[in-house]
């Protein structure tokens, strides 16, 4: 399940050069072979879509002429309860006619990673899950303690860390009072409230073994040493946490510069760590 923001599945380059986009950054033969492989597009995006079709972020956009306008139609379902519901919709209609196996795992990274805890608390089918790079305890939250680590990282001034508390205060009260507001730029109030619920309920509904990865330098990450606590108090099977050294949110490594050095993805790393995972699980 993909991440945030309306990106094609397949970029058609010219010439007969498709791209997959969730396997551009790794080696995808190993899980290939293991797996039949689903990829879930997002709703009202194309499926495949020609580069020069698509803004300098590789995002869908219905007027080239106004390329951070996303379609409306997308905007007002990008919500969870729409997306993790049309997964499962999927999962019952289409993988349960063709699945030979009773293992079923599904992968979420960053909002999809929500998706999918809350599809793995809907549909028992799920045998194991994989979330990365997304806070356990919401979206939200998540950019708030952003705003926290950067003031104690020196990034910033403690006057600034007020100004921007204050500002997050505003905005979550703006969110929660016009839920249905939005127009076609950014995220609608309705999608920031919707991803900016605890996953640990999710979590512990869920029959399904659980990994839990991130890279150390995703402050969404910051929290997952946690979530085994709550099932420790649940009586539950903790789930498998991976923190990966260095990386950031996609898995990219970082220049001595600080800069995110677009050259050295690990993305091979953790899809690899996963299908281990799953094989010593089984």
């Amino acid at each position: 399940i993909q991440g945030s923001l309306p990106r094609p599945i397949l970029f058609d380059y010219g010439n007969g050069d498709i791209v997959i986009t969730p396997f551009s950054n790794f080696n995808s033969t190993a899980l290939i072979n293991q797996f039949n492989v689903y990829i879930i597009s997002k709703a009202f995006t194309p499926l495949k879509s020609k580069i020069e079709n698509l803004n300098k972020n590789f995002l869908h956009v219905p007027d080239m002429s106004e390329p951070d306008c996303y379609d409306t139609n997308y905007q007002q379902n990008n919500y969870l309860e729409y997306n993790s519901d049309r997964i499962v919709f999927f999962i019952d209609s289409v993988i349960k006619k063709e699945q030979k196996s009773d293992k079923l795992i599904v992968i979420g990274h960053s909002q999809g990673a929500v998706e999918a805890a809350r599809v793995a608390s809907l549909s028992s089918k799920v045998s194991h899950l994989a979330l990365l790079s997304t806070s356990p305890f919401g979206r939200f939250q998540g950019n708030m303690l952003q705003n926290r680590i950067d003031y104690l990282l020196n990034d910033i001034e403690y006057s600034d860390y007020e100004i921007n508390k204050i500002k997050f205060y505003n905005e979550w009260e703006e969110c929660n009072l016009n839920q249905m507001e939005y127009n076609c730029y950014g995220d609608p109030n309705r999608t920031t409230i919707s991803y900016s619920k605890s996953l640990i309920p999710d979590l512990l509904a869920s029959k399904a073994k659980i990994f839990y990865g991130g890279g150390s330098k995703d402050s969404r990450c910051l929290l997952l040493d946690l979530i085994p606590l709550y099932f420790i108090e649940n009586e539950k099977s903790q789930p498998t946490i991976k923190i990966y050294d260095g990386l950031e949110h996609n898995f990219f490594e970082f220049l001595e510069n600080g800069q995110i050095d677009y050259s050295n993805c690990q993305w091979g790393k953790v899809i690899s760590d996963i299908q281990s995972w799953f094989d010593v699980q089984n």
